[in-house]
């Protein structure tokens, strides 16, 4: 009662009389029909082949490739028209259809991990085992292993417990520098479907103290009369170079006077986003003297 899909099953009926006679004709019409139980409402119903031996016994065949329980109903079918079955004794029987063996080809890896990160973040996917039919495959067993190549080799860290008897199966990761990897998974020494996955890791959020501003108007010395740039470069924790604008960058430029009290005067300066990761400061230096820059990054100091 119990057996895999994929795998042909035989069995064979033997028709008697109302008294248990054995036939030892053929010519009788037996119909085999399984359905998935309970049967789901849009679930399809299969029918058996059957050979008659011309002896009173006839061969059935049967086929199944979606895992479940099932139903088999075997009827005899008493005249053509109008239609008439009647359940053979002991019908229905209860079948158990199990998954084949894992295919790597059906295998495959899901989840936003596989293929976007975030540096600092720790990142998710899983493996979901099947056959070759697509049914969940939660036998132990299998040797899954997975790599994360790019610019630095990262540890793959999982649930794979050779006793775990789950088709799922957690994976999880953290990159610390931006880049494209690859994550290679293989199930019993074969690449599962869409294996090596592309993953894009991105850099994390801003932090000041890896932001770096540089040019001419940071410079220790610049010219009176010059109007003077510099430009911040955004960085994440792990001073990843940053590529999209939008983060609150504060630079401002102030003529120290030196006293017993200094006093700063505010310089009009212009302030451009460029969008890109970078962000543009301009002033006009219109006499000499002592200047301070000072360029904080979401409420903090930038390096330097």
């Amino acid at each position: 009662q119990n057996s895999s899909v994929g795998i042909t099953r035989t069995f064979t009926v033997e028709a008697r009389d109302v008294w248990g006679n054995r036939m030892t004709g053929g010519g009788d019409s037996f119909r085999v029909m399984l359905a998935l139980s309970p049967k789901p409402l849009l679930a399809p119903f299969y029918f058996a082949e059957r050979n008659d031996l011309q002896q009173g016994t006839y061969l059935i065949s049967f086929s199944l490739t979606a895992a479940g329980k099932y139903s088999m109903e075997v009827a005899l079918r008493e005249r053509t028209y109008p239609f008439a079955l009647f359940p053979i004794k002991g019908s229905p029987v209860n079948i158990w259809m199990a998954a084949g063996e894992t295919d790597p080809l059906s295998t495959e890896a899901i989840g936003v991990g596989i293929s976007l990160c975030i540096a600092g973040v720790q990142s998710n996917f899983q493996v979901a085992r099947k056959d070759r039919y697509g049914n969940p495959q939660s036998a132990p067993g299998d040797v899954i292993s997975i790599s994360l190549v790019g610019p630095a080799e990262i540890d793959v860290l999982s649930n794979d417990d050779p006793e775990n008897t789950g088709s799922i199966m957690n994976a999880q990761y953290t990159v610390t520098i931006a880049g494209t990897y690859n994550i290679e998974v293989l199930i019993n020494g074969n690449e599962i479907f869409g294996s090596p996955y592309r993953v894009l890791a991105i850099p994390g959020a801003i932090q000041a103290y890896q932001c770096t501003a540089e040019g001419a108007g940071v410079d220790l010395n610049t010219l009176v009369d010059s109007a003077v740039m510099f430009t911040i470069q955004a960085r994440d924790d792990f001073a990843n170079v940053i590529t999209i604008g939008g983060d609150t960058v504060e630079p401002a430029v102030f003529e120290y006077i030196q006293s017993l009290n200094p006093v700063l005067i505010p310089v009009p300066l212009v302030f451009a986003d460029k969008e890109d990761g970078t962000y543009t400061g301009t002033y006009l230096v219109t006499k000499a003297g002592q200047f301070r820059v000072y360029i904080k990054v979401m409420g903090a100091h930038v390096l330097n």
